[in-house]
């Protein structure tokens, strides 16, 4: 970056405009990767203004700036209503996702699809919508390469469907070729391949059988040569002839996952024939900067939020919908605005589409999103006199007395319509109206009235139900025009009242510089239907449009609240008076590349007009009428199709004049001078009062803004206008005081330019310019006691200080331990703690056992474990820590040394779950110096070591110092237990807890696993404990038996099995007697071993055993009276025994 920024400054000087265009676009691509889309929005208008020379570089800039725009205003949403509207966040995250996937930036497409997911579950969403977005995540991590996490979220889709054998089948088929790609053994990729053609196979989708027979075959080829022949005769046995195959390629092809293919069809009715075909030209000459992204089918929208259904129920394609519903599309998406596939071939007249949606469970009542003005089916095809398409609807029970939001019934609509367009209607078509009209009023006699507004509640069972496709905004508007598609009199065009609706399509009557002048809002937008008529005849079918711009205007006010940059502090300069009655000139900042831009409309845009993202432009005081600018002109003189710009535009927002905010914004190195005093005093029409917001007096020049970096972390400072000159030092110790604000550590910081040391007396303005980044070199840390960390911490946050965790920091001083076990401390209570302990470099112990740190504190964890070098010992059990706390946690310690001297990790009872297998693998390789692992009740089951046998098995064999490793109470049954000790580092662990992992009673052959693992060469295994697994004699003979095998085990317990009896006491007795060394540890309690044992076996135990734990009922006073016999009846320093009621313990010392 400096790099750049030094060549950027030598091009300035140097004039050279396309030497420094180039390297604004150069710096903008690095501000995208590091996630800073506010300047390098702002660097890539630098260089569109500055010009560039060749074609394509300057539809890439293009492309580039509009979706940097993009992502600034879709960010800005998601932060206003991640904490307030987590519905609309989540579909904000997913448009996010979307976004990134078709740039290519894959990492950030997963973190947003993510959040998607989190709110989802948050709202407590239906399976199958939770396995759409479960699919999106697979398809980015796969191309992030990322094959063993796409396959858990694969894994997850399988869970969530439920029963659909095509889904499944295309499930299995992605986790074998997932699988595949990460490079998995045959005997893991052919139960994949072979479930995907059972379930191809139950679906009867022969097309989709040959897919996964032609994959496994080719599989085979390479991995199992000897079993292709079989899988080749079965292939050649599902040969189709060649008139089928080419239907089934153009299905596959019309359903195909490539971006380019979907914005084919999604966007096919955008534009005239020509300007389309020179948009795929330049798509195909710009592949290799913009990227390529494969996404879900069903996710795929385009520029106005319809899906492949939406665009199939409105070009009439029937065959094209019976497909998609076949295949699993939902039936009841919305698009931006609201309206559902139903709404669309209700307006569009498709009176088959229409009955085959009802026929397959389409919401036949469905208002609408916010947008839509509580329009209904019923409603819309009564706005377009699509008479057939009402009777069916009344037929298949469509409500007769809902009402929209300007409280029409159907009734009233049609009656509206006909009044509307009596002079063009034949007698044919007011025969059609009379009879709707007689069913509406017999269909509304027998129902009760609703209220006025019809409610918007839809079935849950869908992917796009109301709670997830509705926009976030309503959207205003009045209603456009379309030309009715019913009979009319001869050489008449009539028009049919629409519903608002998003245009896409240009108006033949429309002029390119009136589509300039009308951007429309960037979401949600309106439209209308394809067939528009002529501004002449439309005229006459807009009433109202006064109060529709007076209400807009109010709108506007509200909505232009924030100007753009986000980070700039823009000042308003004075404005130039309006005549009466002239609306402001809007001046879009970015127009359509079709449209001719050598003009310098980014410097010269009118100067009061702030904007929010997406909004309307607001006027000054006394501007006029109040009218909206880009709407209706005066009197509706205006055709109504120019309501809203071209699709191609509607999603641009619109920037403030950067000559009014000056040029602190980072565009120039000088701020702009104030504006002369007679220009300040500029007021409305009447000239008796300025406009509201305006000041009476000279502006201030713009603040100063210095980017500084600290570290990891860059901060934005202004520097105010004052009396007195704010120095360097006044700069580092803002800095210094940020930092210690995000990061809870407080730096002392020297400042450097372009490598210069900045003096700290300099005054600022002397030695930087607005908007200029300069480094911040940490000299040293400012560290007061533990407990004076901890209280700063706790004030820096705002929160509470814990009285008990005072103490154990108290306690702990300077000590090599803390402990605050058992406390209970939530996120925001264990927060200052973390960062209070940041670079406690002699802390070697850190037990935060029985807290609910939870994954929301896992990166404070994180960013203290960073600093601690020392740490040996972590307890973190009982924790509330879930799959993605320990994903994060094992992100961050890739390629890192901050647990490099780890030998203890503890996180039983945590909900880890079985997916959380690759980062347990991520976090083993972070830890190289570990030798104890505590994973006790983590909820991992049989699928755990399955489904990441790869990755766990290296990071175990690779842990050269592990000799503890507990797995207990975790369900894992034999299989899961056989994978894990195959790739236990079995020369290495010395003790191993497997106590209640059989998955049940059933699961008889726990033993035979740990059989194998005993009788490996050179196992060095001192203590195994299998309490509580359901063992019986047999199994304690198998082990037995190994025992002379494995003279390294000394310790067994066999505990809580109650089916082991004498005889197996009996078995492992005359074991050790094969071998010279005792055992110094047996655990028997809880078994069912019944006395008398007599002397003899007695004399054996006593021999043979340093240590016995027996707890039965069934002991005899036989048998104390033996053991009191065979040990001293006063003990001396050789032997002890406990004799208390059930119990009867002893021990040799």
């Amino acid at each position: 970056m400096r790099c750049l920024e030094g060549a950027r400054e030598c091009a300035r000087i140097l004039r050279k405009e396309l030497m420094e265009s180039e390297c604004c676009v150069l710096i903008s691509q690095i501000l995208q990767d590091l996630g800073d889309f506010l300047a390098a929005k702002r660097a890539l208008k630098k260089a569109y203004r500055l010009g560039i020379q060749k074609p394509l570089q300057k539809a890439a800039v293009c492309r580039a700036l509009k979706y940097v725009l993009a992502v600034v205003r879709l960010q800005q949403q998601l932060q206003e209503s991640e904490g307030s509207d987590p519905q609309g966040a989540m579909g904000i995250c997913e448009q996010l996702g979307d976004l990134f996937s078709k740039a290519g930036d894959f990492p950030k497409a997963a973190e947003a699809y993510q959040k998607q997911l989190h709110f989802a579950e948050l709202l407590g969403r239906p399976g199958p919508e939770l396995a759409i977005i479960h699919v999106s995540l697979a398809t980015t991590l796969g191309d992030m390469k990322d094959y063993r996490q796409a396959v858990s979220h694969y894994e997850q889709e399988l869970r969530l469907r439920g029963g659909d054998a095509l889904e499944e089948a295309k499930t299995w088929l992605n986790i074998a070729l997932s699988r595949e790609e990460a490079g998995d053994a045959y005997e893991l990729l052919a139960p994949c391949f072979q479930k995907a053609l059972s379930c191809a196979q139950q679906a009867q989708r022969p097309q989709l059988q040959r897919q996964v027979l032609q994959h496994l075959h080719t599989v085979q080829l390479r991995l199992q040569p000897q079993e292709a022949p079989v899988t080749a005769a079965t292939l050649q046995e599902l040969s189709v002839p060649r008139d089928q195959e080419e239907d089934d390629e153009e299905e596959k092809e019309g359903d195909g996952d490539t971006p380019e293919a979907s914005d084919v069809e999604l966007s096919e009715s955008e534009g005239d024939a020509e300007g389309w075909s020179q948009q795929l030209e330049e798509d195909e000459e710009l592949q290799g900067c913009l990227g390529q992204q494969r996404v879900n089918k069903w996710n795929r929208r385009n520029d106005v939020g319809e899906t492949l259904l939406h665009r199939a129920c409105i070009e009439g394609r029937l065959g094209r919908v019976q497909d998609l519903v076949r295949q699993g599309h939902p039936l009841n998406p919305r698009d931006y605005c609201g309206w559902t596939p139903l709404h669309e071939a209700c307006n569009y007249g498709h009176l088959d589409i229409v009955r085959f949606l009802l026929d397959h469970g389409a919401v036949v009542d469905d208002p609408g999103g916010p947008g839509c003005e509580g329009i209904t089916p019923l409603h819309d095809a009564l706005h377009c006199g699509h008479f057939e398409v009402a009777e069916l609807l009344i037929e298949r029970g469509a409500s007769v007395t809902l009402r929209t939001m300007k409280g029409h019934s159907p009734l009233e609509t049609l009656q509206q319509w006909v009044k509307l367009y009596a002079k063009d209607l034949d007698s044919e078509t007011r025969e059609k109206a009379g009879s709707v009209e007689r069913l509406l009023r017999a269909a509304s006699s027998g129902q009760a009235p609703h209220g006025s507004l019809a409610p918007h509640t839809l079935p849950r069972n869908h992917l796009f139900d109301p709670e997830i496709s509705p926009p976030s905004s309503p959207c205003p508007g009045p209603p456009e025009t379309s030309q009715a598609r019913v009979g009319v009199s001869p050489g008449q065009a009539v028009p049919a009242a629409a519903r608002p609706r998003r245009t896409r399509h240009k108006l033949a009557s429309s002029s390119s510089s009136e589509s300039e002048d009308n951007p429309g809002p960037a979401r949600p937008v309106q439209k209308r239907p394809r067939h528009c008529v002529p501004a002449q005849q439309a005229r006459a079918g807009v009433p109202g449009s006064t109060s529709s711009r007076e209400a807009v205007a109010a709108s506007a006010t509200r909505a232009a609240v924030r100007g753009v940059g986000g980070t700039q502090i823009c000042c308003p300069g004075p404005g130039l008076p309006w005549g009466p009655g002239e609306p402001t000139p809007p001046r879009a900042a970015l127009i359509p590349e079709e449209v001719c831009l050598a003009g310098d409309w980014l410097e010269d845009d009118s100067p009061l007009t702030h904007s929010r993202q997406g909004g309307y432009l607001p006027h000054p005081q006394g501007s006029g009428d109040g009218t909206r600018p880009g709407g209706l002109g005066s009197g509706g003189s205006k055709s109504p199709g120019r309501l809203q710009a071209r699709a191609r535009q509607s999603r641009l927002p619109r920037l403030r004049s950067w000559n009014a905010l000056g040029r602190a914004g980072g565009d120039s190195s000088a701020a702009e001078p104030p504006r002369s005093p007679d220009m300040s005093r500029a007021s409305g029409p009447s000239g008796d009062s300025p406009a509201a917001g305006q000041p009476s007096g000279p502006s201030l020049p713009p603040p100063i803004r210095v980017r500084v970096r600290v570290q990891d972390s860059l901060f934005l400072i202004p520097v105010p206008h004052s009396r007195e000159t704010h120095s360097v030092a006044w700069l580092a110790e803002q800095a210094a005081q940020r930092y210690c604000q995000a990061c809870g550590l407080l730096p002392r910081l020297v400042l450097r330019k372009e490598g210069a040391l900045l003096a700290p007396q300099d005054p600022i303005p002397d030695v930087l310019q607005s908007n200029e980044e300069v480094l911040a070199e940490v000299t040293s840390w400012d560290l007061p006691p533990l407990t004076d960390r901890y209280r700063r911490a706790c004030q820096s946050l705002e929160q509470e200080e814990h009285q008990e965790v005072l103490q154990a920091v108290d306690r702990q001083g300077s000590g090599p331990s803390l402990r605050a076990c058992s406390l209970a401390l939530h996120q925001t209570q264990l927060t200052p703690l973390l960062r209070a302990l940041k670079l406690h470099t002699a802390l070697r112990e850190l037990h935060l056992a029985g807290n609910r740190l939870g994954d929301g504190c896992a990166a404070e964890l994180l960013a203290a474990l960073g600093t601690m070098p020392s740490l040996v010992l972590l307890d973190l059990s009982s924790n509330h820590l879930g799959p993605e706390g320990l994903r994060q946690l094992a992100t961050g310690l890739q390629g890192q040394t901050a647990l490099q001297n780890l030998q203890e990790l503890d996180l039983s009872m945590n909900p880890l779950g079985d997916g959380c297998g690759r980062a347990l693998a991520f976090i083993l390789q972070a830890c190289p110096s570990l030798s104890t692992l505590h994973l006790q009740a983590c909820g991992f089951g049989p699928s755990f070591f399955l489904s990441h046998q790869a990755a766990l098995g290296s990071a175990f064999q690779d842990a050269k110092h592990l000799k503890t490793l507990s797995l207990s109470y975790n369900i894992l049954g034999t299989a899961a237990l056989a994978h894990a000790l195959q790739n236990l580092p079995a020369h290495t662990l010395q003790r191993l807890e497997l106590s209640s992992v059989a998955a049940s009673k059933s699961d008889s052959g726990l033993v035979e696993p740990v059989v194998r693992y005993l009788t490996k060469e050179g196992c060095v295994l001192a203590h195994l404990s299998l309490s509580a697994n359901h063992l019986g004699d047999k199994a304690v003979g198998d082990l037995s038996r190994c025992l002379p095998c494995c003279p390294s085990l000394i310790s067994l317990d066999l505990s809580a099995n109650p089916e082991i009896s004498c005889v197996g006491l009996e078995e492992l007795l005359s074991a050790l007697q094969m071998r010279p060394q005792d055992l110094s540890f047996l655990g028997l309690s809880g078994c069912a071993v019944q006395g008398p044992l007599g002397l003899g076996l007695w004399r054996e135990i006593t021999a043979r055993v340093h240590e016995l734990q027996l707890c039965s009922r069934r002991l005899s006073p036989e048998d104390r009276a033996a053991l009191r016999e065979l040990l001293p009846g006063q003990p001396g320093p050789g032997a002890c025994s406990l004799d208390r009621g059930p119990k009867l313990f002893f021990r040799r010392l």
